[in-house]
């Protein structure tokens, strides 16, 4: 069986991010990139329909408001299946820079790093020039 992969897998928190994912929505549309606009449904496994969303994508953003607040299961599948994209690029590298501010997608890239078993080191975004 063969698997149809989209340009691009978009996941964000309709709450706190509609906002930003509408402007962006019409951005992608004038580039031609198609958009699901699909609800997870209460009740359905969050974390398998994300897998499977991120899986049959080339390439995935994950969008999160500055607020966003995420349960452990949310956390730890965000990390599972962001440190299972990011390997390749990882590869022969044991020291990975992280540039990003305090925020929870940092938290998932920290985790996606270590549980690639590599060493973070967290850059400081704030550092003058000099």
């Amino acid at each position: 069986m063969t698997t149809k992969f989209k340009d691009l897998f978009i996941s964000y928190s309709r709450r706190e991010s509609l906002g930003f994912v509408g402007c962006l929505h019409q951005q992608l549309k004038l580039a031609d990139y198609g958009f699901d606009k699909v609800n997870i449904p209460d009740g359905d496994d969050y974390a398998q329909r994300i897998n499977h969303g991120i899986e049959s994508a080339h390439n995935f953003v994950y969008v999160m408001d500055a607020n966003t607040e995420l349960s452990y299961e949310r956390l730890l599948t965000a990390s599972l299946v962001f440190a299972k994209r990011l390997q390749p690029a990882m590869q022969g590298q044991q020291n990975i820079g992280l540039l990003l501010p305090t925020s929870v997608g940092a938290i998932i890239a920290n985790l996606s790093v270590l549980i690639n078993g590599k060493t973070v080191v967290n850059l400081n975004y704030t550092a003058p020039k000099k």
